[in-house]
């Protein structure tokens, strides 16, 4: 099953959430209640993993 696309306004929910509480996923999902604590870790690796190229 193919997750659903994360909206900016999610994106920018998570990159907030990541500046204030690091990589504390559990924390972070607080600020999307509407994800899961697995598509926040996923959507994080993701993300990271995007920065270092």
């Amino acid at each position: 099953k193919r997750s659903e696309r994360w909206s900016d306004e999610e994106h920018q929910a998570f990159l907030q959430a990541m500046k204030e509480h690091g990589r504390d996923w559990k924390l972070i999902k607080r600020s999307l209640p509407t994800r899961s604590l697995t598509q926040v870790r996923t959507h994080a690796y993701w993300y990271l993993s995007k920065l270092e190229r």
